[in-house]
């Protein structure tokens, strides 16, 4: 059998994917019978968990276009960060599917130093994702302050003097006079310049 396309959902559990809330879409994942019985009492909808078609993961799965439907009529008449509250407070596993400017304005995110600023030959920095692993060990930077993109080259002297020299592999004298010498040949600086692997 080969899989066909299932949209936001996962093929093998229900109900796991997006929602549409009264002012956005928002994900809900039920991985289990219990999750979806806290789902129900954070609806509001006991008698949802309690429907024949709905008693375990397998018959939701089957039945996922009447569950959608049947929950997305309650979640469709409150906003979504009523239903957030509501489904953490349970602590079914849910998030809202944020647009631009709410991710970088996002507590979580900026707490964590998530978005930062890079500053290529522009002057304008643009923002960016930030890396998401942190060392104990290791001076944050702060995010507010561009960091300088480094140019095509910029560090490639210091880099091949630190790898190479001590082996005697890299002179940067010669380097300079082979690109003297390469000067009004471009095509062949490329294959002067040693690579690094």
């Amino acid at each position: 059998m080969v899989p066909t396309r299932t949209g936001d959902n996962h093929p093998s559990l229900a109900p796991f994917e997006t929602f549409m809330a009264e002012d956005g879409k928002f994900v809900i994942c039920t991985g289990n019978d219990t999750l979806f019985m806290l789902m129900a009492d954070a609806l509001g909808s006991h008698q949802l968990a309690l429907k024949p078609e709905f008693l375990t993961n397998d018959l939701r799965v089957q039945n996922r276009v009447q569950l959608v439907k049947e929950v997305e009529a309650i979640t469709e008449t409150r906003p979504m960060q009523h239903w957030i509250d509501a489904l953490n407070k349970e602590g079914v596993p849910c998030a809202p599917i944020n647009t631009i400017d709410k991710l970088f304005d996002h507590p979580q995110l900026l707490a964590r130093g998530m978005i930062i600023k890079v500053q290529g030959e522009h002057d304008r920095p643009v923002r960016t994702a930030g890396n998401p692993v942190k060392l104990s060990n290791l001076t944050e930077f702060d995010p507010e302050v561009p960091i300088k993109a480094p140019m095509l080259n910029e560090h490639r002297e210091a880099i091949l003097d630190e790898l190479m020299a001590s082996h005697g592999a890299y002179d940067a004298v010669v380097k300079g006079q082979n690109d003297d010498h390469h000067a009004d040949q471009p095509e062949l600086q490329e294959a002067v310049a040693p690579a690094v692997h």
